[in-house]
């Protein structure tokens, strides 16, 4: 029975040894993940900040197609992220992109549109009540240069979507 007892013994060893190779594989898989999900987080915050930055360069500095071509890039290495910041973002710079450059009107708007949309997809009451103050002139909660939406005040898919009146959080 002793030999059948070493085998077994050895057995277990081997056994124990590989569950805590796998166990460190396994923590250093979940370190890398959250290394990885970090990183993502940071690089979305990095392209929001600056694309942010970019829509208060005054109209001839045209920032809003730095803004534009920030997030085009982002999407294309990254994926569309479930962030309405990044959209409430994309859609101001198209209606900054409407106001300063009308030969491509049509093209800002649907890009607005699309944006506002998403906008409302990932955050239906935030993200309209944000997309409300800077599309409504009459916002009771507006401050003057937050306008870039108000090309579009006149527009009925914008009106369907955020809704004719100023949009107020309930509180």
């Amino acid at each position: 029975g002793a030999p059948a007892a070493s085998g077994l013994f050895g057995d277990m060893d081997v056994a124990e040894r590989s569950a805590g190779g796998s166990l460190e594989r396994a923590q250093g898989n979940a370190e890398s993940l959250v290394l990885a999900a970090r990183r993502s987080v940071e690089k979305l915050e990095d392209v929001q900040r600056r694309m942010l930055e970019r829509l208060y360069d005054p109209p001839d500095r045209r920032g809003y197609e730095e803004a534009i071509r920030l997030a085009d890039e982002y999407v294309k290495e990254h994926g569309e992220p479930n962030n309405f910041l990044f959209f409430l973002r994309c859609a101001a710079a198209e209606g900054q992109r409407a106001a300063c450059d009308p030969e491509r009107y049509d093209e800002a708007r649907a890009g607005a549109l699309k944006a506002a949309r998403k906008v409302v997809d990932r955050s239906p009451e935030l993200g309209r009540y944000w997309l409300s103050l800077l599309w409504h002139p009459e916002h009771p909660e507006a401050t003057p240069p937050e306008n870039d939406l108000q090309i579009f005040f006149d527009d009925p898919e914008f009106k369907a979507l955020i809704g004719k009146d100023p949009y107020v959080v309930p509180r």
